[in-house]
């Protein structure tokens, strides 16, 4: 019985890791043509910049790249951030750094598959972090599918911020 449940958790969490690691690299790419279109409107030299420059960095560099670009941004447009009034695309780069962190447990937490997992299944399936003390970050369907919502919801809006980009 408990050997079952065991690979009904880890096909679960392999459809989670999955799903959650394919849309995060989309978002990531979304970012990827934002930065370099902003750079430059050659599509070569964007091309170029994406495979000799942003492929080589990591999704947090590529985050606070786009909160640099978008910081220079409302500079030019007079738009300044005070303590009382952030910036306006601080939501964004926030949600952008909360699916970092989703992704990064996603690829590096191991699947809790005893214990307390067990009891919990079907409606939540847990990762395991180790660092500084051991942690289980659960997760249901619904926490699951809304966040793979969220992620798309934020590829689409880099996207169409970069179509609406005039390079610099």
């Amino acid at each position: 019985m408990s050997e079952d449940i065991i690979k009904q958790i880890n096909d679960r969490a392999i459809g989670f890791r999955g799903t959650i690691l394919n849309q995060t690299v989309i978002l990531e790419k979304a970012i990827d043509q934002y930065i370099s279109k902003y750079l430059t409107p050659d599509v070569n030299k964007q091309n170029e910049i994406i495979s000799l420059l942003l492929d080589r960095m990591n999704f947090e560099g590529k985050r606070t790249t786009l909160r640099a670009i978008l910081e220079k941004k409302d500079l030019e447009n007079n738009i300044v951030k005070t303590k009382n009034k952030p910036s306006k695309n601080k939501p964004l780069l926030e949600s952008i750094r909360q699916i970092n962190d989703l992704r990064n447990y996603m690829a590096h937490y191991l699947v809790l598959t005893i214990g307390e997992a067990l009891t919990k299944f079907p409606e939540e399936i847990g990762f395991i972090e180790f660092r500084d003390s051991v942690k289980v970050h659960w997760i249901t369907n619904e926490v699951f599918i809304d966040n793979v919502r969220e992620i798309q919801e934020i590829s689409k809006l880099i996207s169409s911020m970069t179509t609406k980009l005039k390079s610099t």
